[in-house]
């Protein structure tokens, strides 16, 4: 159990440090907080809040993977000194490229639960005496 525990820890102190040195990341987690809140306020169905949570979830987690994974090209290519750019370059592109994809898939999910139910508000509720 202590190993679990120590486990989080370090899984926590990894994340904080992400957010506190990402701008990008703490973009991320700053938009699906907002969707989280949109959705309690658009009083959603179950169906709908866990595809927010899974799909902002995995992208925020494929944003992390891609951070840390140019952490460690960037140290392995100081190391190598730079004999290994190229490849470097295009892992990170690539890994960067996974990030954007999620995003994208991310972005389709929020506007297909998202624009529905803000156009009914539109329509039947509060913007219909505009």
């Amino acid at each position: 159990m202590r190993s679990y525990i120590l486990s989080l820890r370090f899984a926590y102190a990894g994340f904080r440090h992400a957010l506190a040195t990402e701008r990008n990341l703490r973009l991320f987690t700053g938009l699906y907080i907002s969707s989280l809140i949109m959705a309690a306020l658009l009083d959603i169905n179950l169906r709908d809040w866990e595809m927010i949570i899974f799909s902002g979830g995995i992208f925020l987690s494929v944003e992390l993977i891609n951070t840390a994974l140019e952490r460690f090209t960037d140290a392995f290519d100081a190391h190598s000194r730079n004999i290994h750019s190229q490849a470097i370059k295009a892992t990170k592109d690539i890994a960067a490229g996974a990030s954007l994809i999620c995003a994208l898939a991310w972005a389709i999910i929020l506007c297909i639960i998202f624009l529905p139910n803000i156009t009914s508000l539109r329509i039947g509720g509060i913007g219909a005496g505009i």
